[in-house]
């Protein structure tokens, strides 16, 4: 349920050319992290060098994308895509590309994917709020219906987001349609620009056949966890002595310490030196055989 404008063109504007403020913020690429409020010396080389924006990007504004803008180049010229279940922001994001684009290139039209030509100065009246909120709500729609069975993940600006039963569960718990969608976006905007400032990121490998996302676990570290299905344990006398237990176990039992942040990633705090004993020993009653977890 993506949508997409097509500018035509037969050169390559230049990369920097889109990084600029917005009224809602900064533009941030994610494939080159360009940031021009704090990176400084990069940004000024890129300028220097003005490298022609080829391939696929991505552009979100900082602190405020649920979901990338995606702008590809070929021969005839750009597309800018708007992600299925992306926020207001992210369409007006958009719409200033498409128009950004357009006066680079100098040119007064737009094509749609439905091959529709529209004036660039007429973008904004022909795909007014009343169109953006009806795109929103069929998408959103299409996620709680599916993801009321089955996990669903949607590539973030800057991280994925996982939608599954529990989190649709509580969505329709509330009052409003008008809440529901309030809160679908507030959580999606709030895992993306996620502060994770006093909590160490853990890194995830996949091991095992089929392949499994998989993370260790310490004492007296808080974690930011991304979706994993496995931990391995560490314990504090002998480190070499770790073990491996399917994930949705051991946030069991630490349950007081873990805020879900979607259906799948956490915040946890960190378990004291003198209490992670007594976790490990009860998470050793879940451990599982290391020889299903060796590397392919």
């Amino acid at each position: 349920m993506s949508f997409s404008f097509y500018i035509s063109c037969d050169s390559p504007i230049k990369t920097a050319e889109l990084i600029k403020d917005t009224p809602a913020g900064h533009i941030v690429c994610t494939e080159l992290k360009l940031d021009p409020h704090h990176i400084g010396k990069m940004l000024s080389n890129l300028l220097k060098r003005n490298t022609p924006f080829t391939g696929i990007r991505h552009f979100y504004i900082k602190g405020v994308s649920c979901r990338s803008v995606e702008i590809s180049y070929e021969e005839s010229g750009y597309r800018v895509r708007i992600m299925s279940c992306s926020s207001r922001e992210d369409y007006e994001l958009a719409f200033s590309l498409v128009e950004s684009i357009a006066a680079l290139k100098k040119k007064t039209t737009v094509v749609t994917e439905q091959d529709e030509m529209v004036p660039v100065s007429e973008l904004r009246q022909k795909f007014d709020r009343t169109w953006v909120d009806g795109e929103i709500q069929s998408a959103f729609e299409m996620v709680m219906r599916t993801a009321g069975k089955n996990v669903i993940s949607l590539e973030g600006a800057n991280r994925q987001f996982y939608v599954g039963p529990r989190l649709v569960s509580e969505l329709l718990a509330m009052e409003s349609n008008e809440k529901r969608l309030e809160t679908f976006f507030e959580t999606q905007r709030h895992v993306q620009h996620l502060n994770t400032d006093g909590y160490y990121s853990a890194n995830t490998m996949l091991v095992g056949n089929p392949p499994q996302p998989m993370t260790s676990w310490s004492a007296n570290l808080p974690y930011f966890f991304p979706w994993v299905t496995h931990f391995s344990v560490i314990t504090i006398d002998n480190p070499k002595d770790l073990f491996i237990a399917p994930a949705d176990k051991l946030l069991e039992i630490v349950g007081d310490k873990v805020t879900w942040l979607d259906e799948k990633q956490t915040l946890v705090k960190a378990i004291p030196k003198d209490e992670w004993p007594a976790f490990v020993a009860r998470a050793r009653e879940f451990a599982v055989d290391m020889a299903d977890f060796k590397k392919k």
